[in-house]
């Protein structure tokens, strides 16, 4: 026993002679200790849920709705945020000159048609008259210079049917345009869409390839994300990739596509993810995608 006392004596004193210094040291080392021990547990408990990457909503169908014919607005009948559906009309185009010019070449198509008409009777009328002629050749009553006559004639009116002919082709086709430019002259949307920008009042003159409206289609989002090279094993066309937004609301997307082009800068590659129509995302919005690490749906 007194040896043991004897041995316990020196440790303790020289617990006692340790600078304060020290004792913070042990102090830091201890707290760092007991700091890093959740992380490893952590660690071990979020087995199995890979990185996340930061991905943009975008609309799959999304354009500017331009100007076909130069015209004035006769009326703009939607604004900023409605909801059009597919062939519902956006604005309307006074198109007065237009029906003008159709009402012209459609008394040019009818004048052209009776030339037609009357040139081909006369063109008739001749080619029986050339042909008696010929009839008589090598009698005495055969007259070589009315039959060169009647040559010449039956030449020109036959021409003169041609020119009809393409006149009336002419004046069809100018008719034929400007029903295609009354057509347009009623702005339609092309798809189903939200109306996000409205460019033209009434009393403005367009211009071909002006813009008028600008359309985003809501019904049909994606999330578009660059995701680096080395992720791009654990994604599979058809995948469901569990998500977020900012706010931290949940949400299951697809992989759509991976577009096959890298950025060298970045070593990354586009991915878009199909949204379901259920989830209530907006255009631009964040969306937090969480890559699995492995390869299955």
């Amino acid at each position: 026993m007194g040896r043991e006392k004897a041995d316990h004596a020196p440790m303790e004193t020289s617990l006692k002679n340790r600078s304060p210094s020290c004792w913070r040291f042990v102090g830091l080392v201890t707290i760092c200790t007991l700091l890093l021990a959740p992380v490893s547990v952590g660690a071990d408990d979020r087995r199995g849920v890979g990185p996340s990457v930061i991905g943009d909503v975008v609309p799959r169908q999304s354009g500017d709705v331009a100007a076909a014919i130069a015209a004035p607005v006769e009326a703009v009948l939607v604004v900023a945020g409605d909801t059009v559906r597919a062939g519902d009309p956006l604005a309307t185009l006074n198109i007065d000159d237009r029906r003008a010019d159709l009402e012209t070449a459609r008394a040019q198509i009818a004048v052209a048609e009776a030339q037609i008409n009357v040139r081909q009777a006369a063109l008739e009328v001749e080619r029986a008259s050339l042909q008696r002629l010929a009839d008589l050749r090598g009698s005495a009553a055969f007259n070589a210079s009315r039959f060169e006559d009647s040559q010449a004639e039956t030449a020109r009116l036959a021409a003169e049917v041609t020119v009809a002919r393409a006149q009336f082709e002419e004046s069809r086709a100018r008719a034929a345009r400007l029903l295609v430019d009354i057509e347009r002259s009623k702005v339609r949307a092309p798809y189903d869409a939200v109306v996000m920008s409205r460019e033209i009042d009434a009393g403005d003159f367009v211009t071909p390839g002006r813009r008028m409206f600008s359309l985003v289609n809501t019904s049909n989002l994606e999330v578009e994300a660059d995701v680096p090279t080395s992720l791009l094993r654990f994604l599979k066309k058809g995948n469901r990739i569990e998500a977020k937004t900012r706010d931290g609301i949940a949400l299951t997307v697809t992989v759509r596509a991976l577009i096959p082009v890298e950025n060298p800068l970045t070593e990354t590659r586009t991915v878009r993810f199909a949204v379901p129509a259920s989830h209530p995302v907006a255009v631009g919005q964040a969306i937090e995608l969480h890559v699995p690490q492995d390869t299955g749906g």
